[in-house]
């Protein structure tokens, strides 16, 4: 009886058949355990509040700043999101994916909300000075979210001294519909086809 002889596409297929099986296994297992979320969510997922939670605590917490409230950390941003376009929703579910999970492109085998404050600064410091542009991005989109929802509170604001504009406590962003009176008529823009 002979063996048969494997072609390199055939060899190729099989790897990275095997790779995407590995991943979803490991992408699977990583996505069980988060804490439940307070109730009333509408957009959250328990893993979505989980790290926007690290996230915050890794991007607002200072010494001599009141504590992070999670709780109304996760509600403001669940009432901030339905003002986004659902393009912009769907695009920040997978940057919340990415970034949780990304982890294990450094050799991390925790996801980030699981990783020390250490480890979770050392991480946020790479995608912000990462070579890649859409991981710079990335960073820029979290924190101005989380920087938004943080600084909420009057007390953290004058605490680093910004007495600037705070943003109203249960903030709901109105979204584009208020911009629709200023576009130019169908067929008039460039970009439109006549």
């Amino acid at each position: 009886m002979t063996a048969k002889r494997l072609s390199r596409r055939a060899l190729l297929r099989r790897g990275a058949l095997g790779l995407g099986v590995a991943g979803l296994s490991l992408t699977a297992w990583r996505g069980r355990g988060y804490p439940e979320p307070p109730a009333g969510l509408q957009h959250l997922s328990p893993a979505r509040a989980a790290l926007l939670v690290a996230l915050a605590e890794t991007f607002c917490e200072a010494p001599g700043l009141p504590p992070i409230e999670p709780d109304k950390l996760v509600r403001d941003i669940d009432a901030f999101l339905p003002g986004l376009p659902q393009a912009s929703l769907e695009l920040l579910d997978w940057l919340l994916l990415a970034f949780e999970h990304g982890t294990v492109m450094q050799a991390r085998l925790g996801r980030f909300s699981e990783l020390s404050r250490t480890d979770r600064a050392a991480y946020l410091r790479s995608w912000q000075h990462s070579g890649l542009p859409a991981l710079r991005n990335g960073f820029a989109a979290l924190k101005s979210l989380l920087l938004a929802t943080c600084w909420d509170d009057p007390l953290r604001a004058r605490a680093v001294g910004f007495a600037g504009p705070v943003v109203p406590n249960g903030y709901r962003c109105e979204g584009h519909e208020r911009y629709d009176a200023l576009r130019a008529p169908p067929g008039t823009h460039p970009e439109d086809p006549a």
